[in-house]
């Protein structure tokens, strides 16, 4: 902190700004690497059309198995179940994109969910691969399309943010909370969860490899617990703010910084704001923008 506190005094010095400035250069500058609205547009856009389009190629799959409608048939005849050309395409392009996903948060701006979205994307990993080895892949399927049944809803809301469409946002958001609440918090853990952990060993009887398989799914469930609190805080923030501002569960770790910013800005003095472009033409360079 010392070595800090002597480097802004020296900074101040030389540029005849003041310490609060100097800070807030610091901080803005530091800004710079995180990503557009542009990028982050084009990254919902991206993640609507995947998540939207492979949830109508797993219903169509699956719409005429009867696994889909009555869980239990999930074990009937296992492990010796056929694997239709259909289910093998949705588990390889389903595993290649979580694959994507993994590489690009460790290249990507930090959000506030990193550690979380990490956790999420190596167990789905391990569910995929773990269930095509052991021909769990009738319930394989299942998580998957209730994952992803929900997914673009919040691509949609957010696109339509970055556009400030705001009623539209809060439209996208709400159908997003319905759904996630349906197969989250409900569809997820008492049919899918309880099929795995319950109808399972009525049908087959216990073996290792099923309690392995659920303590993956029990992972995903306490995430899923945990992004629910997060979103009910965008809710709350929607009764006492009037609006949704951000998306707590992936807005990056420096939004704090901006909000910092923005207040500083307005509470600074406007003769001080006047004194910025005559110490900028002495040496100092914004490049905050």
């Amino acid at each position: 902190m010392c070595a800090k506190r002597e480097f802004y005094q020296e900074v101040t010095k030389k540029t005849e700004l003041s310490e609060r400035q100097v800070l807030r250069w610091l901080r803005r500058r530091g800004k710079q690497d995180s990503p557009s609205t542009m990028q982050k547009f084009t990254e919902c856009s991206y993640h609507f059309m995947f998540y939207s389009a492979m949830f109508i190629y797993g219903v169509c799959v699956l719409w005429d198995k009867p696994w889909f409608w009555e869980t239990k048939n999930c074990w009937i005849g296992w492990p010796k179940q056929h694997v239709s050309q259909g289910a093998y395409w949705f588990y390889m392009i389903e595993l290649g994109f979580y694959w994507s996903l993994t590489f690009t948060l460790l290249s990507d701006h930090k959000r506030k969910d990193f550690k979380e979205m990490v956790v999420h994307h190596l167990v789905t990993i391990a569910l995929l691969y773990f269930s095509w080895c052991c021909n769990f892949v009738r319930i394989g399927t299942l998580v998957l399309v209730v994952h992803d049944a929900v997914d673009y809803w919040m691509a949609a809301a957010k696109m339509a943010k970055y556009c400030k469409r705001q009623m539209l946002c809060e439209f996208f958001f709400v159908v997003f909370v319905i759904v996630w609440i349906i197969t989250r918090l409900i569809i997820y853990p008492f049919w899918v969860v309880y099929s795995s952990s319950v109808e399972v060993y009525q049908i087959v009887g216990h073996f290792y490899s099923a309690y392995f398989f659920n303590i993956l799914l029990v992972v995903l469930q306490i995430l899923h617990i945990l992004w629910s609190y997060m979103i009910f805080k965008i809710i709350m923030q929607k009764f006492t703010e009037g609006e949704l501002k951000k998306d707590s569960r992936s807005e990056s770790e420096s939004s704090t910084d901006d909000d910092t910013t923005a207040s500083e800005d307005a509470a600074e003095s406007p003769q001080k704001r006047r004194m910025v472009p005559r110490q900028r033409s002495k040496g100092v360079k914004d490049n905050s923008y």
